[in-house]
């Protein structure tokens, strides 16, 4: 196969496995936006099909964005599930990106998207950019929640997080985990960068190996996608968690937010912030009106979510009520480990790390501070 990335061959079989070969490859790179910021009707992106044709057998994968303006109807299974530690995806959506994998043509998109602008290429740090052209990042039009990442001719890398997963989400493998910022013990795979087909070194790491290190100095900095907005933290955080409400998810994209909150006194955000002013809308079924699993509700105001202007980067979730500021902890160059989870119910990407998962939220928090299982 010939990818952006140069040639590929396998000799193996089934089919299926060259596949895989062909879509990790669009990942041994971190990806680059690269048009304009023009609104377009989401079926126009690329040859996402206007009309969804499920063969017989078929499962149907259905998935909305934080406000519910898009939608999405993936027939069959993905091609592949992964996580990336990269620090493109990490910078755009605030965490790893956890990616669900489907061919344009089993694809139908719902709804009005924005393209993250060429000029917004990321500036956090990465050598190994992809060439231009190469990916483009999408988000709602309405709410600026992440959507999908359209990699080309490879393949329409969908945010696992805004998706439905009635057996979970189950990743095949990890790249770039040499850039994690916390352990993600699920036994699968974990390449240091990516596979020698694809360009990687092939180095494999451990469930527990280290990743990224950030020494304690009092405080602690951060910027967008694209670096228009900086951030500055002072001192201890205080609270980290891994919240798997279908808000966050459906915001992010991530299966799994994780988010680092200081006290609004701590915190210094500079550049041009912008508020969402949409609200969330509750899940695919409840768009639909076909509710089937109970989704978490807000009041105006607790949760105010904000993106970069330039680049529609996840920044922060704002609450004023509580007087503090969330960040995605993939965003502030602080040591993350999260203190327990919530909402853990509603977890598709489980976690066993040990930490208390709470059903809702801790007493002190408002909720039955039930645990459960991990």
């Amino acid at each position: 196969a010939q990818g952006p990335l140069g040639s590929f061959s396998c000799l193996c079989s089934p089919p299926k496995v060259c596949q895989d070969l062909v879509i990790l490859a669009m990942f041994a790179c971190c990806s680059a936006p690269t048009t304009s910021t023009d609104e377009i009707a989401a079926p126009a992106a690329r040859q996402i099909t206007d009309d969804l044709v499920v063969a017989p057998g078929e499962k149907v994968y259905k998935g909305a964005c934080y406000c519910g303006a898009v939608t999405l109807e993936c027939a069959g299974d993905p091609m592949m599930m992964i996580v990336c530690h990269c620090s493109a995806c990490k910078a755009w959506g605030g965490g790893f990106n956890t990616g669900a994998i489907w061919a344009p043509d089993k694809l139908k998109v719902t709804g009005k998207l924005l393209k993250t602008p060429e000029v917004a290429r990321h500036k956090t740090g990465d050598k190994d950019d992809t060439p231009s052209g190469f990916s483009k990042r999408m988000v709602c039009a309405t709410c600026y929640g992440k959507v999908f990442n359209d990699h080309s001719a490879m393949g329409i890398d969908v945010g696992a997080g805004i998706m439905t997963w009635p057996d979970g989400f189950k990743p095949a493998v990890h790249l770039r985990y040499a850039k994690h910022i916390f352990e993600i013990p699920d036994g699968v795979p974990k390449f240091k960068d990516a596979p020698p087909e694809n360009g990687g070194s092939g180095k494999m790491m451990k469930d527990t190996d280290p990743g990224l290190t950030f020494p304690k100095s009092g405080k602690y900095k951060g910027m967008c996608y694209c670096g228009a907005v900086t951030m500055e933290c002072e001192g201890d955080p205080a609270l980290m968690i891994c919240c798997h409400c279908s808000a966050c998810r459906a915001f992010s994209g991530n299966a799994l937010p994780h988010s680092t909150s200081w006290t609004k006194d701590k915190v210094k955000v500079t550049g041009p912030v912008m508020n969402v002013e949409a609200g969330f809308r509750g899940g695919y079924e409840e768009v639909k009106e076909g509710m089937l699993s109970p989704q978490m509700k807000f009041p105006k105001g607790v949760s105010v979510r904000q993106v970069c202007q330039r680049c529609f980067g996840t920044i922060a979730n704002d609450h004023p009520s509580l007087g503090m500021t969330s960040f995605d902890s993939a965003l502030i160059q602080y040591p993350f480990s999260p203190t327990f989870h919530v909402n853990y119910k509603d977890a598709p990407f489980k976690l066993k790390d040990g930490k208390p998962k709470f059903i809702d939220y801790p007493k002190d928090f408002g909720g039955s501070d039930k645990t459960t299982p991990e």
